[in-house]
């Protein structure tokens, strides 16, 4: 009888994680068709100073990068190949510059002045990961994480679905988004990580077939929240103007939004000072 119960268990963990593997794929091959978008761009590869210019198609969703020459097939590349990439992001009419950097496989902080930052360690330990580069400054880099994504948790609201035709379960889908303070000592300061969570419904037309409609929305709470000390440490003498333009301008340094003035408003100071 016992035997039986552990049996029983088994068979629906079982059945759980393969409802939860066909839901994924289904939502990734969605999405690769979603961000078919090829864009002009160049790639620099490991080992290469140069680099090559062609077409690149970048899944934010799935963190997936392809690259083609002109005429030429379509190849994937992971992070141990490209050492960086950018191209002109026609849907948000911006460049987005990327690089490949070591990062724990495991998280571990160590605090320096009660501030948590990544120590060095050794590359046994680390993987090598894609970040955007979403803000330069003479003093610090700005980069983002965003992990590839993956199923939270079921969610038993329902307020955030992903549901079809085939599947009556409903669960969140998310990534987290992780920017990070990159110093000139090459020291990885966690700033802000919040969740991005997806919402796709899913309505019947009148020939009964199912029409998905993505949309997006942050967690309210972050799972890491900037501190002053670290933005006082990073801007070191322009951090009371600095303060002064958080203050009047009724900013939240929390706010990944915000934070990019804070920074906007920080290189300004600089080029004023040279």
């Amino acid at each position: 009888m016992r035997c039986t119960f552990i049996l029983i268990c088994l068979l629906s963990i079982f059945h759980a994680q393969g409802q939860k593997k066909k839901v994924l794929a289904k939502v990734e091959a969605d999405l690769i068709k979603e961000q078919a978008q090829w864009n002009d761009g160049s790639i620099q590869l490991w080992g290469d100073s140069s680099k090559i210019s062609g077409s690149l198609l970048f899944n934010d969703k799935t963190q997936l990068l392809a690259f083609k020459l002109e005429g030429g097939e379509p190849e994937n590349l992971r992070p141990n190949e490209a050492k960086g990439f950018e191209f002109f992001d026609t849907e948000n009419q911006l460049m987005r510059s990327f690089v490949s950097m070591n990062y724990p496989k495991i998280e571990s902080f160590t605090k320096e002045d009660k501030i948590k930052f990544y120590s060095s360690i050794s590359e046994e330990k680390t993987i090598l990961e894609f970040f955007e580069v979403v803000k330069k400054t003479e003093a610090f880099d700005l980069l983002c994480k965003t992990d590839a994504l993956h199923m939270i948790e079921k969610n038993k609201k329902r307020e955030i679905i992903y549901d079809g035709s085939l599947y009556q379960k409903k669960y969140v889908l998310g990534q987290e988004v992780t920017l990070f303070f990159y110093d000139l000592k090459e020291k990885m300061f966690p700033a802000i990580r919040v969740t991005k969570i997806e919402t796709k419904k899913a309505t019947k037309n009148a020939k009964n077939k199912y029409y998905f409609f993505w949309g997006v929305h942050y967690t309210k709470n972050p799972d890491i929240d900037l501190d002053e000390k670290l933005l006082s440490k990073i801007m070191h003498s322009y951090f009371p103007k600095v303060k002064e333009y958080i203050v009047t301008s009724k900013l939240d340094i929390s706010n990944i939004e915000h934070l990019l003035k804070i920074i906007d408003h920080y290189k300004q100071l600089e080029s004023q000072s040279n």
